[in-house]
């Protein structure tokens, strides 16, 4: 079973009352036969309650949902279409934004691809 996200990650930069910022923009995502993701998870890793992960696109059949408590976005398929296409798309559409006046410096994310079918 192999599953490759590359997240082709640069340094992106949020301002102030910026809005959503797009973070995977040129994203790749791909698995072998042998693996079918149903689930990613994506941990903004010491969340304060002004930061927010989401989606922009989801395919028929996926659900998005954001815990601000623990900074965690969990993106799932409850379809049988998990294709890497898809994957792909929802990765390069996820968006962070922060409502803070002073939002903080750096920031780390965790991106988590699984197959737990």
């Amino acid at each position: 079973m192999s599953i490759t996200v590359d997240l082709n990650a640069l340094s992106v930069n949020y301002t102030e009352n910026q809005g959503n910022l797009t973070l995977f923009d040129s994203a790749i995502f791909f698995s072998d036969e042998d693996s079918l993701v149903d689930t990613l998870t994506i941990t903004l890793d010491g969340a304060l309650p002004t930061e927010f992960l989401s989606v922009l696109f989801l395919p028929t059949g996926y659900l998005s949902s954001y815990d601000s408590n623990t900074g965690l976005l969990t993106i799932s398929s409850d379809t049988g279409d998990i294709s890497d296409a898809n994957w792909q798309s929802v990765l390069r559409s996820v968006q962070y934004n922060n409502s803070s006046n002073n939002p903080p410096g750096t920031r780390e994310l965790t991106v988590i691809a699984s197959d737990t079918i």
